[in-house]
């Protein structure tokens, strides 16, 4: 159990890495900057002729000042993003994503509370701020490291969540940003009654928080607790020593060198007896070194840099052990998925869309399509060094076990060995289900789906349907339903109708590349829609002008619910006539 604890207290101090990275760099900015545009110094100096209010050389010393402020004024945002990408076990582009939404969740949810009860004049002096430009409690850096503990914790519990299919888009990886938003609120609300009470406990905390130093103090806070308590005392003895020996040096909010040079050398050593502070500088080091060095080898303290071999990079999770013993599932599709796709070694990149895996290989001689049929795929389309395995909406949920596993050691022994078949994904079933028509989605020419120059759509790998050539640029609801995903780009949308059918509306080919441009919707997700409505209008011309097919297939998703889908048109036809026949 002590293990256990302090080997994640260790990782939440190697988290804090991240953001510390980035304080030498904005000292220095801050430091120089403030420095040279401070009146008092340029008058004392004479360089008010070189560098003066208005002047290149004190614009960019400005320019550096603020920027420097920039990141001390919102450290516990960096260390809220900071501490989620280190504690998240895969996908930390989105951990880092969720963190930042958290954070802002919980200061607004504050800052609500704040007003609810009477706003800051209601509140105790000192205890209010402003991050953000959100008037919160002054919490510092433990908003931050609160922010970032929570949405690890959300972010390796839901990532690989998976949803009903009609809220698959929502599942997986962005499921995570969702969860944590709901959790923050209640968060904030809580923080509102909780922190007034810690904070009463740490006036002294508060100040050390305010220098540059705090996030090493942190790190080992974390990671060695009792170096932090001897720390904490030979800082008030640091304090009183000054005092004893009339040491009169100001300090902004750092106490680091520029202060000492600035506050201290620059006044003369008569008037502020700067020279002290090196002298029991010197012995402070010395002291440090010793009792820290002694700590950490006779106590065996894993400060970062002296962790079990391999424990930096290597940290087993449950989906290991999942892939080691063959129990589950998950871990026998994604060995499936990679045997199929020719190994580990053969891939270059692993991606998805909404619907397919997106594999750049190095050989494609080394692709089996039975076995990625036999991990559940509905198709595999091989194009140049890319091949395209379909699964449908819960692709996501697929890609992250497929990466989980990649990093286990079982996939690099999975080269020559045997792989025992793993159930198929679930897949809709043929219960009987209401008859349907459904109606033209634009005017224009009907396409049969053989003729459509995108394989995905032609070999009817995501369903059945038929496609319209547009005589305009305006797409119409073909049915009565709701709009279940609409992709950012504008270019494609899903709806699901009244009576169950799952359909995907697709204008163009690869339009997806022109990134919304001559795209606009006119609906949103989760909005009902009669039949007739407009959907999204798009530049005709200007999308043919770019060379993209304009060609639009309606495909129903959830074709295998139904015994047959059927055309029922030819020829040129106009939006809102029959189109599609499904027989339930």
């Amino acid at each position: 159990m002590r293990d256990n604890i302090f080997g994640v207290l260790q990782r939440v101090g190697r988290s804090f890495m991240l953001p510390i990275a980035l304080l030498p760099v904005a000292g220095l900015l801050l430091g120089i900057g403030s420095s040279f545009t401070n009146q008092t110094m340029l008058v004392t100096y004479g360089l008010t002729g070189v560098i003066y209010e208005g002047g290149v050389l004190y614009t960019v010393l400005d320019i550096m000042n603020q920027c420097g402020s920039a990141v001390f004024n919102n450290l516990a945002l960096l260390f809220a993003m900071g501490v989620a990408i280190g504690m998240a076990r895969q996908e930390k582009e989105v951990a880092a994503l969720s963190g930042a939404i958290a954070y802002l969740v919980m200061n607004t949810a504050i800052s609500a509370m704040i007003t609810a009860r009477g706003g800051v004049e209601a509140m105790a002096a000192n205890t209010t701020t402003s991050s953000l430009g959100i008037t919160t409690l002054q919490m510092g850096v433990f908003g931050g490291i609160i922010a970032g503990l929570g949405v690890a914790a959300l972010h390796n519990r839901f990532y690989k969540t998976q949803l009903p299919q009609v809220l698959s888009f929502f599942g997986g990886t962005r499921f995570v940003p969702i969860v944590c938003t709901a959790v923050f609120v209640v968060v904030g609300i809580a923080m509102f009654f909780i922190w007034p009470a810690i904070q009463t406990g740490i006036a002294a905390l508060t100040a050390m928080l305010t220098g540059i130093t705090e996030p090493l103090e942190f790190t080992f806070l974390f990671v060695a607790p009792l170096m932090y308590a001897v720390h904490c005392v030979y800082a008030g003895l640091a304090y009183m020593l000054m005092h004893i020996l009339h040491i009169g040096v100001g300090m902004t909010f750092s106490g680091g060198l520029i202060d000492l040079t600035l506050f201290g050398i620059l006044q003369g050593n008569a008037k502020t007896h700067w020279i002290w502070i090196v002298i029991v500088g010197l012995g402070y080091f010395l002291v440090y070194y010793f009792i820290f060095y002694l700590m950490i080898t006779r106590m065996n303290l894993k400060t970062p840099g002296r962790e079990e071999e391999g424990e930096e990079t290597r940290l087993f999770t449950r989906s290991d052990f999942r892939a080691r013993t063959g129990a589950g599932s998950d871990g026998g599709i994604s060995a499936l998925i990679l045997k199929g796709l020719g190994g580990k070694g053969n891939l270059s990149d692993v991606d998805c869309c909404a619907t397919r895996l997106r594999i750049t290989v190095l050989d494609m001689d080394k692709v089996d399509d039975a076995l990625l049929r036999q991990s559940g795929a509905s198709g595999v389309i091989r194009k140049g060094s890319g091949v395209q395995v379909v699964y449908g909406p819960q692709v996501a949920v697929i890609k992250s076990n497929l990466v989980d596993f990649m990093g286990s050691p079982e996939a690099d022994e999975l080269d020559g060995t045997a792989i025992s078949a793993a159930p198929a994904l679930a897949k809709g079933t043929a219960e009987a289900r209401e008859d349907a028509i459904i109606t033209a989605h634009m005017n224009g020419t009907v396409v049969p789906l053989d003729w459509v120059r995108d394989e995905a759509f032609s070999s009817r790998v995501l369903g059945e349907g038929v496609a319209i050539e547009p005589a305009d640029g305006h797409l119409y609801a073909p049915a009565d339903g709701e709009i279940d995903n609409l992709f950012d780009t504008r270019h494609a949308l899903a709806m699901v109708t009244n009576s169950g059918v799952e359909l995907l509306l697709h204008v163009g080919i690869n339009t997806v590349e022109l990134g919304g441009k001559h795209f606009k919707a006119h609906v949103a997700v989760g909005q009902r829609v009669k039949r007739g409505d407009l959907l999204l209008s798009f530049d005709l011309e200007a999308v043919k002008a770019t060379g993209y097919l304009c060609t639009t297939p309606m495909i129903v998703c959830n074709t295998d619910d139904y015994h047959s889908v059927a055309s029922t048109a030819e020829g040129r036809v106009k939006a809102g006539a029959p189109l599609l026949e499904i027989k339930g």
